[in-house]
């Protein structure tokens, strides 16, 4: 399962915290929801990563966003959104991140060269006049050629991609499709354990018209997508993805699908977790 849509904020640190927290090129331990530990593979990476990003301390704010290294324009672009991302409040729901509120910020870079850089980044939590958790994701890529956001739609014109209701997709990754409802359907049912309790949900009518969050990985070697369902109904919207010569066939062009192919070779995600047997 792709963990950049786990909701367990398995690398945040509270907002409301001074202290900057350790580097990535440092092996460190993290507790996941479930409260197992899960420690840090830096080896598998640092070299590539290092070689486009500044070891920025994994502490409070939007500085302890990944920040790109290369002086350039288009680095500069990128650089200046994910601070203003790591800004935003959560709409609605959190007007004084460092008063009654406990509040997380997981950064997860889901892609990183070549061309492209994608992030996956989710802050949320609670306040004391709430009962209910709030929170926002943000799920962008960006062409390192320009600086600027990716269009998803645009990128893979056969998957008739529409913004969802409310949604500024070239930042959340929220979309609709119903050609999606149909590959989701189908691909959740060829890959899903025998033994699931989703048949009613993972049918054509009770799929039909979902918002689909969206996000390149490298992991995963393409396009991943899982559907927004209801709290009751969240066991049943495991994530599936599209390889890269699939989205060749829904449109994505050489460059895009080069880079999918050699971050997914080379290993090009970050955070990564060792395995429990090593």
């Amino acid at each position: 399962m792709l963990r950049s849509f786990l909701r367990a904020a398995v690398c945040a640190i509270a907002l409301s915290a001074c202290a900057a927290g350790p580097t990535l090129a440092q092996v460190q331990t993290f507790i996941d929801e479930e409260g197992d530990e899960m420690v840090l593979d830096t080896e598998r990476y640092r070299s590539s990563y290092y070689l486009l990003f500044a070891p920025v301390p994994l502490g409070d704010g939007p500085m302890s966003a990944p920040r790109l290294l290369a002086d350039t324009p288009q680095a500069r672009a990128i650089n200046a959104e994910l601070v203003r991302l790591g800004q935003v409040r959560i709409a609605g729901k959190v007007q004084d991140i460092n008063g009654d509120c406990e509040i997380d910020r997981s950064y997860f870079t889901t892609l990183y060269g070549p061309d492209y850089v994608a992030f996956d980044i989710f802050t949320g939590g609670y306040c004391e006049d709430s009962d209910e958790e709030a929170e926002e994701w943000h799920r962008v890529t960006f062409d390192m050629s320009t600086g600027q956001p990716v269009d998803l739609a645009a990128a893979l014109p056969a998957l008739r991609l529409q913004a969802s209701d409310g949604s500024t997709s070239l930042y959340d990754g929220r979309y609709t499709s119903p050609l999606l409802d149909r590959l989701y359907v189908e691909r959740i049912t060829q890959e899903a354990d025998p033994e699931n309790e989703c048949e009613s949900v993972w049918t054509a009518e009770a799929m039909a018209g979902s918002t689909y969050a969206l996000i390149l990985s490298a992991e995963e070697g393409g396009l991943s997508f899982m559907p927004e369902l209801p709290q009751v109904m969240a066991a049943c919207g495991d994530p599936v993805t599209l390889s890269a010569d699939e989205l060749a066939a829904y449109g994505a062009s050489d460059r895009l699908v080069r880079a999918l192919r050699i971050a997914h070779e080379g290993g090009h995600w970050a955070p990564q977790f060792k395995d429990e047997e090593d």
